[in-house]
């Protein structure tokens, strides 16, 4: 008989404003995409569920991701903040074409870090297909 494990992790997506942090999460989880801009208010949760089959004896694993979309508005540093606990993991993103969004990342970090020790980060550059507008230097 097989057995089954679940695994329930937040992770929180952080940058500034219009990096297209819920264009990302909308993409990932719904499998839709719009330029509209969002504004994000607070913070929005959504949930993607992943099944994996392991090949030790036939373990089946459930991982149900609870993806935080934290509002980028500066000046509203207590909400991301309070919105941090218990991640296991962040995305930091930033836009390419607007070089201060990579600037505040570090500050993003070391809040982050403040709230929850330290945990996995991914760094996303987004919006590539805007690279003609690029101001950062793009590693391939």
């Amino acid at each position: 008989m097989s057995e089954q494990v679940r695994i329930k992790r937040k992770i929180v997506i952080v940058g500034d404003p219009a990096v297209s942090k819920t264009s990302l999460i909308r993409k990932y989880v719904l499998n839709m995409f719009s330029d509209n801009y969002i504004m994000t208010v607070g913070f929005k949760v959504s949930s993607k569920k992943l099944i994996y089959n392991l090949d030790n004896g036939g373990c089946e694993t459930e991982l149900t991701l609870m993806i935080w979309d934290i509002m980028g508005q500066r000046g509203y540093e207590l909400i991301p903040q309070t919105a941090f606990y218990g991640a296991k993991g962040a995305i930091m993103v930033c836009d390419i074409t607007q070089k201060d969004t990579l600037l505040h990342l570090p500050n993003l970090t070391s809040s982050l870090f403040e709230i929850t020790n330290e945990i996995p980060i991914v760094f996303l550059a987004n919006k590539y297909d805007l690279k003609e507008q690029t101001i950062l230097v793009i590693w391939k």
